[in-house]
């Protein structure tokens, strides 16, 4: 098979590790240097980025910007973008369930364990809404028993390292 460049830009965000997603038209490029905009959108004919604007996000905790918020545990600091044609999906990060444990009095207490690994949870978005409006999340784990499916507390470089590809049904790492 031989493939053919219609496009390079060879000085585009040189040195950067980028996420370029492509999707009716557009692409997408994702960059730490971006925070916390979720990303600029990239004229696929110029590879000039079309608009330096700020997105009109929702205004509630689950949207595409990278942060990270310590009321609900999740952090959507460093994710991989991808799509499955329709939707924009990212994996965000959330601190895992704090189990409860009951004492001798039968009173609940927490169990406060710093170092579990966080839950990672595929986000659905939709960019034919001009907020790209939350569609749905879910849970990743390995088994039928819920265990984490990875079992580092820093998940950072697992999802730095990893490709993320979907159809909508089924999810490839």
């Amino acid at each position: 098979m031989i493939g053919q460049v219609y496009q390079h830009k060879n000085d585009y965000r040189s040195g950067e590790h980028t996420a370029i997603l492509h999707l009716n038209g557009k692409l997408y490029v994702r960059a730490e240097s971006l925070k916390p905009k979720p990303f600029v959108v990239v004229n696929p004919n110029t590879l000039e980025e079309e608009s330096k604007e700020e997105f009109a996000l929702e205004q509630e905790d689950k949207n595409l910007e990278w942060k990270e918020n310590e009321e609900t545990g999740r952090s959507l600091l460093y994710t991989p973008i991808f799509t499955d044609g329709t939707f924009i999906y990212v994996v965000s990060m959330k601190k895992a369930p704090k189990k409860k444990d009951e004492n001798k009095d039968g009173e609940e207490a927490e169990n406060n364990d710093a170092n579990k690994p966080p839950m990672l949870i595929v986000e659905c978005y939709d960019p034919s809404t001009p907020s790209f409006k939350f569609v749905k999340e879910t849970p990743l784990y390995k088994n039928e028993e819920y265990e984490p499916f990875i079992k580092k507390s820093n998940s950072s470089d697992f999802l730095k390292d990893s490709s993320f590809a979907t159809n909508g049904q089924v999810l490839v790492l």
